[in-house]
């Protein structure tokens, strides 16, 4: 059994500490902080954008695979790595889109 959460169950956000820039070739993300720059390429910098625009989890896999030209369930685990690597290193905030 996959520890992915459920479709439709969150809603990302960027952590308030970030700035974020797009450029052609993806985004920039740069911590106020510390000043830490992280590079996202495509595919990843299309997550970004779409989560950035609060859509859910579920619309964000749909947008994805359309995007990639990929069934959804190919698209599904490419998201949950890619959310997970970002919530381990603190770049994003999971609110619950179930009530």
């Amino acid at each position: 059994m996959s520890d992915a959460p459920k479709k439709n169950e969150y809603i990302l956000h960027p952590v308030p500490q970030l700035n974020w820039l797009v450029e052609a070739y993806g985004t920039i993300l740069i911590e106020k902080k510390t000043g830490k720059v992280h590079y996202l390429n495509y595919p990843e910098a299309a997550i970004w954008d779409l989560m950035t625009r609060n859509y859910t989890s579920d619309r964000i896999i749909a947008m994805l695979s359309a995007i990639l030209s990929l069934k959804q369930e190919k698209a599904e685990p490419l998201f949950f790595k890619t959310i997970k690597e970002w919530s381990d290193k603190g770049l994003l905030i999971k609110e619950s889109n179930n009530g």
